[in-house]
């Protein structure tokens, strides 16, 4: 018999967390990428500024590659879900890099709320509007900093480690008969010789 798959609710979580990100993440790219491509077909508005062809291209390339790299980590928990221990590595990479950059953009942002009061006069209560912005700022950039976080705790585990490097073992397991001793292999029977044609003796 197969020796069974340790079952591990969080492991299966974290995948299913990752896959919801990377799919909104394809989603949100897609939706600016149709934006952009069909701004050009949509009526002109005349008191709006005509976005320059050059930066319209760039910001499609740009969102492009996101694009690329959310396909990828789609990839990336699919396979955290069949635990691959590639997979392990690659979302402990995307995680650290999630997690500075949602703090940073976090830390930034705040700064600038904080430094920037003479530009909301014309906002009926500025210090509530900073505050709303603020209190924005931190749950959107902190969802993601906290789901870092808790896959740089999860998938460096030690009984995780071993659970994801035991699935590539269990693979290799050659399959077992009924009374659970490897198998023996399948004899392919050599191909049966052909017979020899037989031709009418010439007169």
């Amino acid at each position: 018999m197969l020796p069974q798959r340790e079952p591990l609710p969080a492991v299966t979580a974290a995948g299913i967390v990752a896959v919801i990100f990377a799919v909104f993440g394809i989603l949100g790219c897609a939706v600016v990428m149709v934006s952009l491509v069909t701004l050009p077909l949509l009526p002109a508005n005349p008191s709006a500024p005509a976005v320059p062809e050059a930066t319209r291209a760039m910001v499609v390339v740009l969102y492009a590659f996101f694009l690329a790299i959310f396909v990828g980590e789609l990839v990336v928990a699919i396979n955290v879900l069949r635990r691959r221990n590639w997979a392990r590595i690659a979302i402990l990479i995307w995680a650290g890099i999630m997690v500075f950059l949602s703090a940073a953009s976090c830390i930034v942002l705040l700064f600038i709320f904080s430094a920037m009061p003479q530009t909301t006069q014309n906002v009926g209560n500025p210090a509530a509007f900073l505050l709303f912005m603020k209190f924005f700022m931190v749950v959107f950039y902190g969802v993601p900093c906290g789901v870092g976080i808790w896959w740089l705790v999860l998938f460096t585990r030690r009984r995780v480690v071993d659970a994801f490097q035991s699935s590539g073992a269990l693979a290799q397991i050659p399959p077992m008969d009924a009374s659970g001793f490897p198998a023996p292999a399948v004899a392919i029977p050599p191909p049966a010789p052909k017979k020899p044609s037989v031709r009418c003796p010439s007169p």
